[in-house]
């Protein structure tokens, strides 16, 4: 970390630092900085340094296998001689579909089951999203069981607020530091399930190792 920073911007660069990190050694696919998450008592928003997503592969070939059975019905149904390739199968599936809704027009059942596709692929991909709340301190004092203790009330007013909403969800907590932990602070991360991390300043840049 470079010496000419303040400890504000030493601070918001170590954040950028992991988040990228997260990216690159956890495979998540955001890493958001700065994020406002709304608890049920406090009176404000509390402003987590990271808030990552990962979500499912699976669901990203949901969205595209809908969106080219949508394409072979938007193509069907104002051009049915441009698509040769629309599979008698699925012919025979959206012809179905057109009998139930009522429209006799080819190609509207296709785009119907992809519609149906899509919009379940939204709902699923949502509800097996994982968000991970990270707490980082760039700093040399130790990291005790009250900074624990604080990070932990926050993470539970927030959860309390989200209630059952998916998309609202914290599933998991990291705590990652330049600092040590303190023997009851790694107890009480235990206990939790919180997962810590300790930056080691290495000479090509910083390490993350996993504490517990």
């Amino acid at each position: 970390m470079r010496d000419d920073l303040t400890a504000q911007e030493k601070g918001a660069a170590f954040e950028v630092l992991f988040a990228e990190h997260m990216k690159a050694a956890f495979g998540f696919s955001e890493a958001k900085l700065n994020q406002k998450l709304k608890g049920k008592l406090a009176a404000n928003a509390y402003e987590v340094d990271v808030v990552g997503v990962k979500k499912r592969p699976l669901w990203l070939v949901v969205y595209v296998v809908a969106l080219l059975i949508m394409a072979a019905g938007i193509l069907t149904l104002y051009s049915p001689k441009m698509v040769p390739q629309v599979t008698s199968r699925m012919k025979a599936a959206g012809t179905r579909v057109e009998k139930v809704v009522g429209f006799r027009k080819t190609g509207v059942g296709i785009l119907a089951i992809g519609v149906a596709a899509f919009g379940f692929g939204v709902m699923g991909d949502r509800k097996s999203r994982r968000r991970v709340w990270v707490e980082c301190k760039n700093r040399k004092a130790t990291i005790t069981r009250a900074d624990m203790f604080k990070t932990i009330g926050s993470v539970d007013d927030v959860r309390a607020h989200a209630g059952r909403r998916k998309k609202d969800a914290i599933h998991d907590v990291w705590y990652v530091s330049t600092a040590r932990y303190e023997s009851d602070a790694i107890t009480f991360a235990k206990a939790k399930g919180v997962k810590l991390f300790l930056a080691v300043e290495r000479s090509d840049g910083v390490e993350f190792k996993r504490v517990y």
